[in-house]
């Protein structure tokens, strides 16, 4: 009877470490989903808007979310992996990997739930409907792709130092109404907690079908569309103590 082959001397050497590292990722327990989140709400709202991270680096926390550019520049919308920045006039452009962002929160959107949405008369309707779909409380985002009867977003301008509050900030935020609009819903939802240095409640911002127009959502009438959402168990907090 023919004797057996000899493993390779390089196989042979590696496969003790390749069966360690099978055993090391069956015994590594998963992470329940998080949202990243760079930078402090509360000190960002103070007017805070320096960037801090390049959007290539957020790109590695998450798919899906929202924030902001250095400087207050324009809403930002983050959909399918793809950043997009709507400016003063709530029109959309990708802007460089290279931009800055101070404040942003990203989730890798996996859904754990999608029904079809009906007759959805406004935004407190939706986030009512989407909080009785979630546990009560905590982090969540959502995604809903849909019509519009009416839809009313808002981005703002960039601006120089010294940085306004946000609260005056937003005196000078554009306001655009869209009749018949189609597109992306991107909400993401912080627990409602004195103190907490997130947004509190469901944060909502919005992308057209075609990729041409989006910003922070104010409201909406007769949504009809299809929604999908997930409960997030984590925060993960970056506080960046050296700026650019």
């Amino acid at each position: 009877m023919p004797s057996r082959s000899p493993l390779p001397s390089t196989a042979a050497r590696l496969l003790p470490g390749l069966i360690l590292a099978l055993l090391l990722a069956a015994c590594t327990p998963k992470q329940p989903p998080a949202v990243y989140q760079l930078g402090d709400f509360e000190v960002f709202a103070l007017g805070d808007y320096q960037g801090t991270r390049p959007l290539k680096e957020l790109a590695k926390s998450g798919d899906f979310g929202l924030g902001t550019l250095h400087g207050l520049d324009g809403e930002m919308v983050v959909v399918d992996g793809v950043f997009y920045r709507a400016d003063g006039q709530c029109n959309l452009t990708r802007p460089s990997m290279d931009a800055l962002s101070p404040f942003a929160n990203l989730v890798t959107f996996k859904a754990q739930g999608r029904e079809a949405v009906k007759d959805m008369p406004h935004m407190a309707a939706l986030t009512q409907w989407l909080d009785a779909r979630l546990p009560k409380g905590g982090f969540a985002a959502a995604r809903v792709d849909a019509g519009f009867k009416s839809l009313t977003i808002r981005s703002v301008p960039g601006y120089a130092q010294p940085w306004p509050h946000l609260t005056d900030a937003l005196k000078t935020q554009h306001v655009k109404t869209i009749a018949n609009a189609r597109g992306t819903l991107v909400a993401l939802r912080g627990p409602a907690r004195p103190g907490g240095g997130w947004v509190a409640g469901w944060h909502v911002h919005f992308v057209s079908e075609d990729r041409t127009l989006g910003g922070h959502v104010l409201g909406f009438e007769g949504l009809e569309g299809q929604a999908a959402w997930m409960s997030l168990e984590r925060l993960v907090l970056e506080l960046p103590t050296q700026k650019p």
